[in-house]
């Protein structure tokens, strides 16, 4: 019997350069649902670019964007938390200045 080889195909997780769509920039600054936060995430996974971008977002001078970066970020997956564990103490010093 002849044996058939079988091709073992590994991926490597590529860093993409995702960014949030403006028209997905603009809602941050009014109420934001679960699809907008789901799209979100899911359109900056893996890119360190748009975790930046949405990162940026907690130092705006509206509150309404800061809160709704912040509860994106919630939602983020175990490998994009890890991402956040270099800005711990920056998080923290804002959410101690904010009222």
């Amino acid at each position: 019997m002849d044996e058939i080889p079988r091709m073992i195909f590994q991926f490597e997780k590529k860093e993409s350069n995702n960014t949030i769509p403006e028209r997905l920039v603009k809602k941050l600054s009014g109420r934001i649902g679960m699809d907008e936060i789901h799209e979100i995430t899911y359109l900056i996974q893996s890119s360190n670019k748009g975790k930046q971008q949405l990162y940026n977002f907690i130092f705006d001078e509206d509150d309404t964007v800061v809160t709704n970066a912040l509860w994106i970020m919630t939602h983020f997956s175990l490998s994009e938390n890890e991402w956040l564990y270099s800005k711990q103490n920056e998080i923290i010093d804002k959410l101690l200045v904010t009222r």
